[in-house]
């Protein structure tokens, strides 16, 4: 699971590059979900890394709806 959800953050951060942020917020937030439960400090770091570059589109709704998905 902790290796799938590395890769995922990989495949969000080149979509990202892409400008395709509706997708890396997606993929991002899947990630969060699925390892919610993982305990690995480097995984969320990891995770609040790739919602960090997200930043500049923090106004669109995807990144806002990853946002709500990443609330406690």
């Amino acid at each position: 699971m902790r290796d799938n959800a590395y890769t995922m953050l990989y495949l969000a951060d080149a979509q990202i590059k892409l400008r395709q942020i509706d997708d890396a917020a997606t993929i991002t937030g899947t990630v969060a979900e699925a390892t919610a439960q993982n305990g690995s400090v480097r995984l969320l770091e990891r995770l609040r890394t790739t919602r960090a570059t997200l930043g500049p589109w923090a106004d669109t709704a995807a990144v806002r709806e990853l946002d709500q998905r990443l609330l406690p």
